[in-house]
């Protein structure tokens, strides 16, 4: 369903008939969504097949195509894992030891949404979130850090943009925005609120400078902002 079983994501989601169709950092968010309306955690262990096809071609970034079930499956919950964490050789995606994309603020916000993590494992993933990745000063709340730049693996489009624009290490607000709300769940209304002030158009806003810098009505929260210059 998720992955081709050669190791490498298959940049969709299969339907039925195997034709990719969406992108595959957005699939866990389906089980979760499930699992949550129903109750059911038993989702998690359901076993689903890999898809099978012709692995991409040196000069291929994606394929849109036809994929058949492979004889090779794994729990959804692998599926959900591989499609969030992992390269395709296997090597682990945003480790505290690695040079580029360190900590992510997906991965920490949704350890306390999703209610997998401890307490302790929680407030530790937003203590670190909030030391890594908001720069009060400049008022960004960054996706990832450091951006990725002279990685030996291929993280996909993420990297044909510069370091610290978009996704790749800029701000991505609803990703910010999903850190304010980590905080409310552990209980952290100053924390969240810290989040969502300095989300705050109005207060991006208040001086000619800041409007010449912002470059958007003062009502209108942007949807990314760069966190270095382009």
């Amino acid at each position: 369903m998720l992955d081709t079983c050669d190791g490498s994501l298959a940049d969709c989601m299969a339907r039925h008939s195997g034709r990719v169709a969406a992108l595959p950092r957005f699939e866990p968010t389906l089980p979760r969504t499930a699992q949550a309306a129903t109750g059911d955690s038993a989702i998690l262990t359901e076993l689903v097949a890999y898809l099978s096809g012709a692995p991409l071609e040196a000069d291929e970034h994606d394929r849109y195509a036809e994929y058949s079930a492979s004889t090779a499956d794994d729990t959804l919950l692998d599926h959900c894992r591989r499609a969030l964490h992992f390269h395709n050789d296997g090597s682990i995606l945003g480790s505290a030891s690695a040079r580029e994309c360190r900590i992510d603020s997906i991965a920490q916000s949704w350890a306390v949404l999703s209610s997998v993590a401890d307490a302790e494992r929680a407030r530790l993933a937003m203590q670190a979130a909030q030391a890594q990745l908001v720069d009060e000063k400049n008022r960004l709340i960054l996706l990832l850090t450091p951006p990725f730049d002279h990685t030996i693996h291929d993280p996909g489009y993420i990297r044909a943009y510069p370091p610290g624009v978009r996704e790749n290490g800029g701000q991505y607000t609803h990703a910010a925005a999903w850190l304010g709300f980590a905080h409310a769940a552990l209980g952290d209304g100053e924390g969240a609120h810290g989040i969502f002030q300095l989300l705050n158009p109005i207060l991006r806003s208040q001086t000619r400078e800041e409007v010449d810098r912002y470059r958007l009505e003062p009502y209108v929260l942007a949807g990314d902002v760069y966190g270095s210059s382009p």
